[in-house]
Protein backbone atom coordinates (compact mmCIF):
# COMPACT_ATOMS: atom_id res chain seq x y z
CA UNK A 1 0.00 0.00 0.00
CA UNK A 2 1.02 3.15 -0.81
CA UNK A 3 0.77 6.22 0.73
CA UNK A 4 -1.52 9.27 -0.94
CA UNK A 5 -0.15 12.42 -0.68
CA UNK A 6 -2.03 14.51 0.90
CA UNK A 7 -4.33 16.63 -1.65
CA UNK A 8 -4.50 20.29 -1.50
CA UNK A 9 -7.74 21.54 -0.06
CA UNK A 10 -9.02 18.10 0.72
CA UNK A 11 -10.47 17.33 3.99
CA UNK A 12 -9.96 14.71 6.56
CA UNK A 13 -13.43 12.83 8.30
CA UNK A 14 -12.92 11.33 11.44
CA UNK A 15 -15.65 8.84 12.73
CA UNK A 16 -16.73 9.43 16.11
CA UNK A 17 -19.33 7.04 16.16
CA UNK A 18 -17.06 4.68 17.71
CA UNK A 19 -15.64 7.23 20.71
CA UNK A 20 -19.81 7.87 21.86
CA UNK A 21 -20.25 4.16 22.08
CA UNK A 22 -17.37 3.96 24.50
CA UNK A 23 -18.45 7.11 25.85
CA UNK A 24 -21.95 6.33 26.89
CA UNK A 25 -20.40 2.35 27.80
CA UNK A 26 -18.16 4.60 30.46
CA UNK A 27 -21.16 6.32 31.87
CA UNK A 28 -23.27 2.76 32.10
CA UNK A 29 -20.23 1.33 33.91
CA UNK A 30 -20.16 4.11 36.54
CA UNK A 31 -23.41 4.62 37.29
CA UNK A 32 -24.02 0.73 37.82
CA UNK A 33 -21.08 0.76 39.93
CA UNK A 34 -21.20 3.30 42.13
CA UNK A 35 -22.42 3.30 45.58
CA UNK A 36 -25.42 5.61 45.78
CA UNK A 37 -25.15 6.30 49.72
CA UNK A 38 -27.56 9.02 51.48
CA UNK A 39 -26.18 11.11 54.30
CA UNK A 40 -28.20 10.37 57.67
CA UNK A 41 -27.90 12.49 60.69
CA UNK A 42 -26.02 10.82 63.71
CA UNK A 43 -28.60 10.01 66.39
CA UNK A 44 -27.06 9.73 69.58
CA UNK A 45 -29.89 7.17 71.69
CA UNK A 46 -30.32 7.92 75.57
CA UNK A 47 -28.73 5.07 77.76
CA UNK A 48 -31.05 2.94 79.04
CA UNK A 49 -31.56 3.48 82.86
CA UNK A 50 -33.39 -0.19 83.51
CA UNK A 51 -32.66 -3.39 82.12
CA UNK A 52 -34.26 -6.99 81.98
CA UNK A 53 -32.30 -10.26 82.45
CA UNK A 54 -31.96 -12.69 80.14
CA UNK A 55 -34.33 -15.84 81.25
CA UNK A 56 -32.47 -19.19 81.83
CA UNK A 57 -33.31 -22.21 80.53
CA UNK A 58 -34.63 -23.25 83.75
CA UNK A 59 -36.92 -20.46 83.73
CA UNK A 60 -38.37 -20.99 80.36
CA UNK A 61 -41.46 -22.92 80.34
CA UNK A 62 -42.40 -24.92 77.18
CA UNK A 63 -45.68 -23.31 75.69
CA UNK A 64 -48.92 -24.62 76.57
CA UNK A 65 -50.74 -26.41 72.76
CA UNK A 66 -54.42 -26.21 72.42
CA UNK A 67 -55.42 -27.64 69.54
CA UNK A 68 -58.64 -26.55 67.58
CA UNK A 69 -60.22 -29.46 65.21
CA UNK A 70 -62.65 -30.86 63.36
CA UNK A 71 -65.32 -33.52 64.06
CA UNK A 72 -68.33 -34.33 62.12
CA UNK A 73 -71.48 -33.79 64.04
CA UNK A 74 -75.50 -33.84 62.85
CA UNK A 75 -73.38 -34.04 59.45
CA UNK A 76 -71.36 -30.30 60.04
CA UNK A 77 -67.77 -30.99 59.60
CA UNK A 78 -66.85 -27.65 60.56
CA UNK A 79 -67.98 -27.93 64.10
CA UNK A 80 -64.86 -27.07 66.84
CA UNK A 81 -63.05 -29.41 68.91
CA UNK A 82 -60.97 -27.92 71.50
CA UNK A 83 -58.31 -30.02 72.61
CA UNK A 84 -55.89 -29.78 75.80
CA UNK A 85 -53.43 -32.01 77.06
CA UNK A 86 -55.75 -34.77 75.34
CA UNK A 87 -58.79 -33.90 76.59
CA UNK A 88 -61.89 -32.49 74.79
CA UNK A 89 -63.08 -29.86 76.90
CA UNK A 90 -65.87 -26.88 76.66
CA UNK A 91 -65.33 -23.10 76.45
CA UNK A 92 -66.58 -23.00 80.54
CA UNK A 93 -63.71 -25.99 81.30
CA UNK A 94 -61.51 -24.39 79.12
CA UNK A 95 -61.08 -21.45 81.17
CA UNK A 96 -61.03 -23.03 84.68
CA UNK A 97 -58.00 -25.31 83.22
CA UNK A 98 -56.23 -22.38 81.62
CA UNK A 99 -57.12 -20.50 85.04
CA UNK A 100 -55.71 -23.33 87.22
CA UNK A 101 -52.28 -23.98 84.51
CA UNK A 102 -51.75 -20.00 84.93
CA UNK A 103 -52.09 -20.00 88.79
CA UNK A 104 -49.47 -23.64 88.33
CA UNK A 105 -46.92 -21.40 86.77
CA UNK A 106 -47.16 -18.51 88.87
CA UNK A 107 -46.90 -20.38 92.18
CA UNK A 108 -43.60 -20.27 93.57
CA UNK A 109 -41.23 -23.67 93.42
CA UNK A 110 -41.82 -26.94 94.06
CA UNK A 111 -45.12 -26.22 94.13
CA UNK A 112 -45.49 -24.29 90.60
CA UNK A 113 -42.60 -23.11 88.18
CA UNK A 114 -42.41 -19.92 90.09
CA UNK A 115 -42.39 -17.42 87.27
CA UNK A 116 -44.73 -15.11 89.07
CA UNK A 117 -47.38 -12.54 87.55
CA UNK A 118 -46.57 -9.95 85.67
CA UNK A 119 -48.30 -5.86 85.71
CA UNK A 120 -50.98 -5.10 83.27
CA UNK A 121 -51.58 -2.04 81.80
CA UNK A 122 -54.60 -1.25 84.32
CA UNK A 123 -52.51 -2.87 87.37
CA UNK A 124 -53.98 -6.42 86.81
CA UNK A 125 -52.22 -9.62 87.38
CA UNK A 126 -51.14 -11.41 83.63
CA UNK A 127 -49.63 -14.85 83.35
CA UNK A 128 -46.27 -15.47 81.75
CA UNK A 129 -47.66 -18.25 80.46
CA UNK A 130 -47.35 -18.85 76.65
CA UNK A 131 -50.40 -20.27 74.64
CA UNK A 132 -50.26 -21.70 71.33
CA UNK A 133 -53.18 -21.84 69.37
CA UNK A 134 -53.10 -24.62 66.78
CA UNK A 135 -56.46 -24.64 64.40
CA UNK A 136 -57.41 -26.58 61.71
CA UNK A 137 -58.11 -25.23 58.88
CA UNK A 138 -61.52 -26.16 57.83
CA UNK A 139 -62.53 -24.84 61.25
CA UNK A 140 -64.74 -21.96 61.84
CA UNK A 141 -62.69 -18.75 63.46
CA UNK A 142 -65.38 -19.01 66.35
CA UNK A 143 -63.91 -21.94 67.36
CA UNK A 144 -61.16 -19.68 67.64
CA UNK A 145 -62.13 -17.06 69.05
CA UNK A 146 -63.78 -18.78 72.10
CA UNK A 147 -60.04 -20.59 72.86
CA UNK A 148 -58.91 -16.38 72.55
CA UNK A 149 -61.35 -14.86 74.83
CA UNK A 150 -60.65 -18.14 77.39
CA UNK A 151 -57.25 -17.00 77.31
CA UNK A 152 -58.37 -13.97 78.36
CA UNK A 153 -60.46 -14.86 81.04
CA UNK A 154 -57.42 -16.73 82.50
CA UNK A 155 -55.42 -13.38 81.87
CA UNK A 156 -52.91 -15.05 79.67
CA UNK A 157 -51.55 -12.44 77.15
CA UNK A 158 -48.92 -14.31 75.60
CA UNK A 159 -50.93 -16.09 72.13
CA UNK A 160 -49.60 -17.86 69.34
CA UNK A 161 -51.96 -18.66 66.62
CA UNK A 162 -51.35 -21.01 64.25
CA UNK A 163 -53.20 -23.19 61.06
CA UNK A 164 -52.37 -26.61 60.74
CA UNK A 165 -54.01 -29.09 57.97
CA UNK A 166 -55.92 -32.49 59.25
CA UNK A 167 -55.30 -35.55 56.66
Amino acid sequence: MRRRAAQPGGEVKMDLTPLIDCVFLMILFFVLTTEITIQVEDVNLPIALEGKTVETAADVAPPLIINVGRTTRDGDDRVGRIVMAGQELTKEALVEELTKEAAYDAAPRPGGRGRGWETGPANNRLSKLEVVVRADRGVNASHVRQVLDACSAASIYKLKVSSVTSD
